[in-house]
């Protein structure tokens, strides 16, 4: 009998801890970076869009680490580079990698749309 009741002491006892572990708070989570949902563009629209319109993006968002003077693996500060380029600069989009999404640096859903489109549109001057 009174191994009956130290299993329901002990029995009941780590219940109660068990139940006291979850009203802890849990420490703050990071943010999550927002989902991936960029979409390939494969058609171009119209009026397609020209580097003109895709420059100023470049600029924003890309130049900091991707220019002559950066540490950035190659510079995106002209149409040339941006041509040369367009595979990688298409693939990073599509998958948010660029900006890295901890450099502190957010491309817009629509500036990475404008950026595909310009890319589906074979890259006007």
């Amino acid at each position: 009998m009174k191994l009956a009741r130290g299993a329901a002491l002990v029995l009941g006892c780590s219940t109660l801890a068990l139940a006291c572990a979850s009203d802890d708070p849990q420490p703050p989570q990071p943010p999550q970076p927002p989902a991936c949902t960029i979409e390939n563009s494969e058609d171009c629209p119209e009026p397609a869009p020209t580097y003109a319109d895709i420059a100023p993006i470049l600029d924003a968002r890309c130049n900091s680490c991707h220019s002559d003077t950066s540490d950035g693996p190659w510079p995106l500060t002209s149409y040339q580079d941006v041509v040369d380029w367009w595979d990688r600069v298409r693939g990073d989009t599509l998958n948010c990698s660029m900006p890295p999404p901890d450099s502190g640096i957010v491309m817009t859903h629509e500036e990475s749309k404008l950026l595909l489109d310009w890319i589906a549109c074979d890259m006007p001057k």
